[in-house]
């Protein structure tokens, strides 16, 4: 699948050294969300809410992901 192939792993690759404020986090999950929207043909107007949108694409949100990243990952040294 394309989103394991090239978005995962752009987009969590350094994710254990990142600082995310809550803006940013809004963002990642607005765009993430957005990009399941088109990948699953889900348009605004059917209102399904984004909760709906993850469990339909069977995946786990990005910033789980990346926060359970920070927590497995050791410190070098």
């Amino acid at each position: 699948m394309m989103y394991k192939a090239f978005f995962l792993k752009v987009h969590v690759y350094g994710s254990e050294i990142w600082t995310l404020r809550k803006n940013e986090e809004w963002a990642v999950n607005a765009f993430e969300t957005l990009c399941w929207r088109r990948t699953l043909k889900i348009k605004w107007r059917d209102r399904i809410t984004n909760d709906e949108v993850f469990q339909r694409a069977k995946q786990e949100r990005l910033l789980v992901k990346i926060k359970k990243k920070k927590k497995t990952d050791t410190t070098h040294g």
